[in-house]
């Protein structure tokens, strides 16, 4: 509620209770109403106040004091003049007074004071957008509180941006070399990879201002906000510099245009203007421009080409080496039981492909958990827990399966963990159990993933066999086929196509890449009758391990029942370790 909002609110509320409380406390409420018949009649008039078609009668008896007794309602009012003349002929006072009653005044005018609010209201409603709360924005300019001993990893992306640092601070090696000084960079990678930390930390580096404004503050129905609103950013900056100016999200700015488009829309009008503001940029303005992104390919050429974003800065989700890293920065700001290098070391190896912002996450759902549980430090289990909680939700003890349910759960899972452990290009499983979690898995097979750059077709192969060792493993001991396979089929499939139109692993469209909308129907026939003949192959195959080793899975899942949850170690004494990475070759 704003300032108008509250104004017309007291307003309002002020003249209704006045209204109402004169009127209870009013004089009239003790007056006597007389016929005009009745008024000629009394002798005891003193004094005739006239107001608001009204007529107030004043008497005395045997007193000096006169007293309002009567009021009389003027209905003809020739007649009434003609009752004041004789009045005033018998030397009573005749009197013309207003009696105003300022809150029933306002009620009265209660339609125009709202007139004159929504007539407020809407302008205040232009002056926002037109620039009122991004100006005020702006004007909240800030030194940056980040540092790069804040950010831990990114390494490369550190040594990429430190020239900026010798540019903002008027280093003048690189004029010494007659080559042409950056003028910013634009930052792309996946969400929680750090691209805005790196961006405050350079500008806590170069000591400068920092402006951090998003791509979608720009966006506006209205012709020539977001023009405006470029115009005033640069002119914050050039106002503030040496600045750094980081837009946030900024494809919803630079997105690409339209080919078909004729270039009078108020997005390309808007790009136009940032474009035009980059180009005016002078090497010796001080003013670094970085954006950052989650899509680079969505963005226009022409803000992508060298003179606007001379650097294209990737980052990726950190590595083993570094999720280890940023596990030691983050776990020292809490409590924690034991050595934190032990513990990170040993998260960092079950927490594949989480980004930076996810570990810290990870970490404050750990202290979390540890004060539920009555803990006042955190702990490897409490971090264990956190970790199970963000990828597959807490137990939910209270959903218990019935028995048939809970069995067909167990190998269902036990499927999956015993095609994991087998298996040579794919890792074991490290946990599995069968209690029902918060994000909907009735149970789950988890197992730790290698740090690799490239999967070879027999990996590939396999990671679909484990994906179909649950629906198989159905088939064998439960004689029949539920849908609780239904996410384990939607990953099998994604994958699948992969195989065969992306990385052209299929014998009838090998060594070619037809992962492409615009394909013809015979190809596309062709595509889905291999997917479907690698699904085939595929469950031939996991039907035929499953079945060589029944006496294993039933073992397995026989425990599983009991214990509800089983670790990789506990696994490996279930099955043995001449079992363990046993099939080779497809």
């Amino acid at each position: 509620m704003n300032i108008l909002d509250r104004l017309l609110f007291l307003f309002v509320t002020v003249s209704v209770l006045g209204t109402l409380t004169t009127s209870f406390f009013s004089v009239e409420s003790n007056l006597q109403v007389i016929g005009f018949q009745d008024m000629k009649d009394l002798k005891n008039i003193s004094r005739i106040n006239v107001a608001n078609n009204k007529a107030y009668l004043l008497t005395h008896n045997n007193t000096d004091t006169d007293v309002l007794e009567y009021t009389y309602n003027i209905g003809n009012p020739e007649l009434f003049n003609t009752f004041l003349h004789n009045a005033t002929e018998k030397n009573i006072n005749v009197e013309y007074i207003e009696y105003v009653n300022i809150y029933k005044t306002i009620l009265y005018n209660l339609p125009s004071i709202l007139f004159l609010y929504v007539m407020l209201k809407s302008l205040s409603n232009q002056s926002e957008i037109f620039g009122g709360k991004f100006s005020q924005n702006l004007n909240k300019t800030v030194k940056s509180d980040v540092s790069f001993d804040d950010i831990a990893g990114l390494k490369e992306v550190k040594e990429d941006v430190r020239e900026f640092v010798d540019i903002l601070k008027g280093e003048d090696k690189f004029l010494k070399m007659k080559c042409k000084v950056p003028r910013g960079a634009l930052f792309y990678g996946p969400p929680g990879t750090g691209k805005t930390l790196i961006a405050k930390a350079l500008a806590n580096e170069c000591d400068t201002s920092f402006m951090h404004v998003s791509g979608s503050s720009f966006n506006e129905v209205f012709v020539g906000v977001g023009q405006s609103r470029v115009r005033k950013l640069f002119e914050k900056a050039r106002k503030s510099k040496p600045c750094i100016i980081f837009i946030d999200e900024i494809d919803t700015l630079g997105k690409r245009r339209s080919k078909y488009s004729e270039g009078h829309n108020e997005h390309e009008n808007t790009l136009n203007s940032l474009l035009a503001e980059m180009d005016g940029m002078d090497s010796n303005d001080n003013i670094l421009i970085f954006g950052a992104t989650n899509r680079p390919k969505m963005l226009d050429s022409a803000l992508m080409r060298p003179g606007r974003f001379d650097r294209k800065i990737e980052f990726n989700l950190p590595n083993l080496e570094e999720r280890e890293a940023v596990l030691n920065l983050y776990l020292k700001k809490y409590p924690v039981e034991g050595d934190i290098k032990v513990i990170a070391k040993e998260v960092s190896n079950n927490t594949f492909q989480f980004s930076g912002a996810d570990l810290s996450n990870l970490c404050n759902e750990a202290a979390i958990k540890a004060v539920r549980n009555g803990k006042d430090k955190i702990d490897l289990e409490e971090m264990n827990n956190a970790i199970d909680y963000i990828l597959v939700g807490s137990k939910r003890e209270s959903s218990k399966l019935d028995s048939l349910d809970k069995k067909t759960v167990a190998y269902h899972e036990s499927g999956h963990a015993f095609m994991s452990y087998v298996q040579k290009y794919v890792e074991s499983p490290c946990k599995i159990s069968i209690i029902p979690t918060t994000k909907g898995a009735l149970g789950f097979s988890m197992s730790n993933n290698k740090e690799k750059k490239l999967r070879s077709k027999n990996e590939l192969f396999q990671q679909m066999a484990v994906m179909l060792g649950g629906r198989c493993s159905e088939s064998i001991f439960m004689d029949d086929i539920t849908t609780g396979a239904s996410d384990d089929l939607d990953k099998l499939r994604k994958l699948a196509r992969m195989y065969i139109s992306y990385y052209g692993m299929s014998d009838k469209l090998k060594n070619m890449n037809v992962n492409d909308e615009d394909l013809s129907d015979k190809t596309k026939q062709i595509i889905d009758t291999e997917i479907q003949n690698l699904v085939n192959e595929i469950e031939a195959y996991v039907l035929d391990t499953l079945q060589n080793n029944k006496d294993d899975v039933h073992k397995m899942a026989k425990v599983l029942l009991k214990k509800e949850e089983l670790t990789g170690s506990e696994l490996k004494r279930i099955l043995g370790k001449t079992l363990e990475n046993k099939i080779n070759l497809i």
